[in-house]
């Protein structure tokens, strides 16, 4: 998120882009998680809503050896997400992009950015149908609250526990990171917002 915000700045694109770093996100008995993003959204005045938000979640494990796992419904609800992956072989190493209705156009966007040779970035794009209830893996990071308020979101993320053996655990140390992967994720989302994509 800060280089994105430094390449941006240096840019100057003309366009006003906040970054915003959450607290709070995860599961908090009695109550569910997603405390900051909820409250930015909910202060948000109806002038200020943003055109597009992009959320990074766990964006930095890939693996060579492991292969990608998902949820039981998965291949019958997202089977161009799912075409996606069986056409990587369901290698571990694809960011998924989870958009909701207007969210689509910047999945796309990022879709065209991430296919760019010097980024060459492999997406599991997975565009939730509107009529479809935000089940729990759909909300499960700081995109839902922007999704429940109606103003397009996606979600970055390399699938965290559907793949990752160290997800919420001691072992998950800086050596687990695929800086590579980090690094053309943010060149992704730097290209499509710098070329005006989102």
């Amino acid at each position: 998120m800060l280089e994105c915000a430094r390449a941006l700045r240096e840019g100057a694109s003309g366009r006003r882009v906040v970054f915003v770093a959450f607290d709070a996100e995860e599961l908090q008995r009695p109550a569910q998680g997603l405390h900051g993003s909820t409250a930015y959204v909910s202060d948000l005045n109806p002038e200020d809503h943003p055109s597009a938000a992009i959320v990074f979640e766990s964006i930095g494990f890939s693996s060579s050896t492991l292969k990608q796992r998902l949820p039981g419904s998965f291949r019958l609800l997202f089977r161009r997400a799912y075409k996606a992956l069986k056409s990587q072989n369901m290698n571990a190493n694809s960011l998924l992009i989870p958009s909701k209705g207007d969210g689509r156009f910047i999945s796309r966007g990022l879709e065209q950015s991430a296919s760019q040779p010097e980024i060459d970035l492999p997406l599991l794009p997975l565009e939730v149908p509107r009529w479809m209830p935000l089940v729990r893996n759909l909300r499960r990071s700081d995109h839902a609250p922007f999704w429940q308020a109606k103003i397009p979101a996606v979600m970055i993320s390399d699938t965290a526990n559907f793949r990752n053996p160290h997800y919420h655990k001691p072992t998950d140390t800086p050596e687990t990171i695929d800086v590579d992967l980090v690094a053309k994720a943010t060149r992704m989302v730097i290209d499509a917002i710098g070329r005006g994509a989102i």
